[in-house]
C-alpha cells in the first residue's frame, strides 16, 4: 500500500496512479511523454508545505513541471 509520507518506499507509476485515482492523471502523463519525451521522476520532499512524494518531469536538468499528488486529484506547478 502506497503512503505519501513513507520516504523509504519509492512509489511505482502504478501505485501513484492508484493513489491519485483520476483519469486526468493518466492523460496528463501521456501528454507530457508524447510532447516532451520525458518520464516522471519521483522525489521525496521534506518541505513542511508539501511533505511527501511528488513527481517532476524534467528535460535534462530543467524541471518542466512539478506534480503534487492528492487522493483523487493532483496539483501541477508549471515552471516557466
Amino acid at each position: 500500500m502506497f503512503s505519501k509520507e513513507d520516504f523509504k518506499h519509492i512509489p511505482s507509476e502504478y501505485e501513484m496512479s492508484n493513489y491519485i485515482n483520476n483519469e486526468l492523471w493518466d492523460n496528463f502523463c501521456e501528454f507530457i511523454r508524447s510532447n516532451y519525451n520525458v518520464n516522471p521522476k519521483f522525489e521525496f520532499s521534506k518541505c513542511s508545505l508539501e511533505f511527501g512524494w511528488n513527481i517532476k518531469f524534467k528535460k535534462g536538468s530543467r524541471t518542466l513541471c512539478a506534480v503534487y499528488p492528492r487522493e483523487n486529484y493532483f496539483c501541477v506547478m508549471i515552471v516557466i
